[in-house]
């Protein structure tokens, strides 16, 4: 994906005016999918010391953390969605934590974040997830319906002709 994709994509994503640097942006054009689509971006609100904000975005297939170096590099770490077994958040008086859990076990935890965002994106994840998992079922009920009719087909229940057809009708061609 390109640069200027990504930038609007973030752009559209996000409730604030999020500046990523370049490095973020190259890093972003080589990890994401041609139809992978950024849903929500936020970013932790403060810088504590030597530690820069932290920029937290979910995409229709899983949910990116990025960290900017001070020198160079970033530390990016992915989730896939359908990994994801829980999705917590607590809320203070102006900023909110979200932790992810993993089928691991293995638990992310992200401070100061926006109040009113942390919720968004937690919302976003879950809603993300929904979406994702019931695509991946819709597709292996496909999967499975096709392995029945050419068993059928091939016990000589149903002709080839009609098992294109049904093909054809579940495979969306």
């Amino acid at each position: 994906m390109d640069i200027v994709e990504i930038e609007n994509q973030i752009k559209n994503a996000s409730d604030r005016n999020i500046k990523s640097s370049k490095r973020q942006l190259k890093a972003l054009s080589l990890m994401l999918h041609e139809n992978e689509k950024i849903l929500y971006l936020t970013s932790t609100s403060r810088a504590l010391g030597p530690i820069l904000p932290i920029i937290i975005l979910c995409t229709n297939y899983r949910v990116l953390i990025m960290q900017k170096g001070l020198a160079y590099g970033n530390d990016i770490k992915q989730i896939a969605l359908d990994k994801i077994n829980t999705i917590d958040y607590h809320l203070s008086a102006l900023y909110g934590t979200f932790q992810i859990i993993d089928g691991a076990g293995k638990e992310t935890k992200i401070k100061d974040v926006p109040k009113k965002e942390v919720v968004k994106l937690v919302k976003t994840i879950q809603k993300a997830m929904n979406t994702y998992n019931n695509s991946n079922t819709q597709s292996n009920n496909g999967i499975n319906d096709l392995k029945q009719l050419k068993a059928l087909a091939e016990q000589g229940i149903i002709t080839q002709k009609e098992f294109e057809a049904k093909k054809k009708q579940i495979l969306g061609l």
